[in-house]
């Protein structure tokens, strides 16, 4: 197995997403800065897949639009250990539930909003740019190395050609 020297970029705030250009790669997007907490690793293959820049405005939408988890504010700095005690579930696509999406529209900016503003103001990431070849398996390997369990990611898996090297995964974030 190939192991790829990745140069994971400066941790950032979601305003830091503007100045992005169509990149392919691997991103690591969580909460916070210091000290950054993981919440979710992801692939970017500019041109088929979605480059950096678009699937990490995705995602902070997805926060807003009730398509991800929403999690209380208090818990962020602790997420893994309140990984499994949402706020509000997600809104699943294929089974809307009328009840829950009406209580979604009244509450986002009743009961919800403080919770999503958290979610959103303190939205971080990290990229490293990758070979489009070489992302999924990156991803994967990049979930391993800060564990699953750690990671609202619910795939993982063994990579099967390339592996990036945990060191330089450690200059950005504590794995």
């Amino acid at each position: 197995m190939e192991e790829i020297n990745l140069k994971w970029e400066k941790i950032e705030n979601y305003e830091k997403i503007f100045s992005l250009k169509k990149l392919s790669g691997v991103y690591i997007w969580g909460f916070y800065n210091d000290p950054f907490i993981p919440y979710m690793v992801g692939k970017a293959k500019a041109g088929s897949y979605g480059d950096i820049k678009s699937r990490l405005w995705e995602h902070i939408t997805q926060i807003m639009c009730g398509v991800y988890e929403i999690h209380k504010k208090e818990n962020l700095h602790r997420f893994s250990e309140f990984k499994h005690k949402t706020l509000w579930d997600k809104l699943a696509h294929n089974n809307l539930d009328e009840n829950k999406l009406n209580y979604f529209i009244k509450e986002r900016y009743g009961v919800l909003k403080e919770h999503i503003d958290e979610m959103v103001n303190n939205f971080h990431f990290t990229y490293a740019i990758a070979e489009p070849n070489q992302v999924a398996d990156l991803e994967k390997s990049v979930i391993e190395l800060i564990g699953i369990h750690k990671l609202w990611n619910i795939q993982g898996g063994a990579p099967k050609e390339f592996k990036a090297i945990k060191e330089d995964l450690s200059k950005v974030i504590i794995v």
